[in-house]
């Protein structure tokens, strides 16, 4: 997948304010990709161009074919008066990224199937205000598998967890990852993060993609250690390139 000199401007108050300036990556299937940055660097609005959920002022965007795409933001986004069965089957609704018909008995098989997926298996009756943050955001990432997604991009969707939830989730976003085949773009401003979860790791600021680092996975194999020499030496040179780049 290559996306080749995106760039987007907004009209404020204060006149056009540049998100995205000429920003070009590619991104090897079933590859883990992360994307950081600090806050308001344009790596959300890079996520839509991408997903279609906004249009760039130009550059290209070509995925090598159909590709079916999940899009998981900051916030799980669940309806509170929907079941999260019924918040799932959103997920088949007409929408920018849905891309194939499913009739009901193939949705309630997905349902049931993704759930199990997310450690959600029998709380298909449940109601968002039941669940803890962590299991609201594994319902929404539920609903992104729903529609067997060969994609997904994440906009920091652990940033609002709690430091042992936001551990635990990563670990099984990893193995998600893993085990169906799932390519992933996240963003986020977490360094640790970017380390533990990526293959490789861009820079961004002002809307500009500056560095890449390429996580070497025989010198740091996954589960990675937050401890270990190796993983600290990444963040560190990530860090300096962020602080002086």
């Amino acid at each position: 997948m290559t996306f080749s000199s995106l760039s987007k401007t907004y009209q404020n108050a204060g006149g056009r304010a540049r998100a995205l300036n000429e920003c070009s990556l590619e991104v090897e299937r079933g590859t883990f990709t992360v994307i950081v940055g600090r806050s308001g660097c344009g790596k959300t609005t890079l996520l839509k161009c991408i997903a279609g959920l906004e249009t760039p002022d130009s550059g290209t965007i070509d995925f090598g074919g159909d590709v079916r795409i999940g899009f998981m933001f900051q916030d799980p986004r669940l309806l509170p008066w929907f079941t999260i069965e019924e918040n799932l089957r959103l997920a088949f609704s007409n929408g920018p990224l849905t891309q194939r018909k499913t009739n009901r008995e193939e949705q309630n098989k997905l349902i049931h199937e993704t759930l199990a997926l997310a450690g959600l298996e029998g709380w298909e009756k449940a109601y968002p205000g039941n669940l803890s943050g962590g299991m609201a955001q594994r319902a929404s990432l539920a609903r992104c598998l729903c529609r067997r997604a060969q994609l997904l991009l994440l906009d920091e969707p652990l940033s609002a967890l709690d430091a042992f939830t936001r551990s635990r989730l990563r670990k099984e976003l990893c193995a998600l990852w893993e085990n169906l085949g799932l390519g992933v773009i996240l963003v986020t401003h977490d360094i640790d993060e970017a380390v533990y979860v990526g293959d490789t790791v861009y820079l961004m600021e002002e809307g500009s993609l500056g560095g890449r680092f390429s996580i070497d996975s025989k010198k740091l194999p996954r589960p990675r250690n937050y401890h270990s020499a190796v993983f600290q030496e990444y963040c560190r040179r990530i860090e300096e390139a962020i602080r002086y780049g």
